[in-house]
């Protein structure tokens, strides 16, 4: 969905507002399309096979434009972050969920957990997060590393962490 000109979200029944507040990522998946998206320094497509696709900017929101967009959610809204970057590449993830959350109740959050420290956990519950989805893709150090670039064995640390913290939150 486009913000209109002014900055304003068009007018709807909207009940689910997916956000890209990255499309930065630390992971290189072989199922991930943004792969082809990739550029080097020097603007040459990092994908070979790929040239030819539009090639973006890489970056992140900003917090005005989320309060932009905050300001404008129902209640009832769901806002989902996520779209092809790690949200927690974000280093104001926490500050954009609390924004969210003084307007919505629901702020989910997808991500491939691999750098979901303890510090960052602490910081996604403190500031409202009510859903978070893992992408993990393989059961052990060969299998998810025949999809995921990465280190496994953080994953599920970081991911377990995470359960054992928000217990009860």
């Amino acid at each position: 969905m486009n913000m209109l000109k002014d900055g304003t979200l068009p007018e709807s029944h909207l009940k689910i507002l997916s956000l890209e507040v990255t499309n930065i990522c630390n992971l290189r998946c072989v199922m991930c399309g943004d792969n082809g998206l990739r550029r080097e320094k020097d603007g040459t497509p990092v994908s070979k096979t790929t040239p030819h696709l539009l090639v973006r900017d890489r970056g992140r929101i900003s917090l005005e434009n989320v309060e932009k967009i905050a300001v404008q959610c129902k209640k009832n809204m769901e806002i989902r972050l996520h779209v092809s970057g790690e949200p927690l590449a974000h280093p104001k993830l926490d500050e954009i969920i609390r924004i969210f959350r003084h307007n919505v109740d629901t702020v989910k959050i997808y991500t491939n957990a691999g750098l979901l420290t303890p510090d960052k956990s602490k910081k996604l519950i403190d500031a409202g997060v009510t859903h978070i989805q893992f992408s993990v893709d393989g059961y052990n150090d060969k299998t998810y590393l025949e999809m995921r670039t990465g280190n496994f064995q953080n994953v599920v640390q970081y991911t377990n962490h995470f359960l054992k913290i928000s217990k009860g939150k």
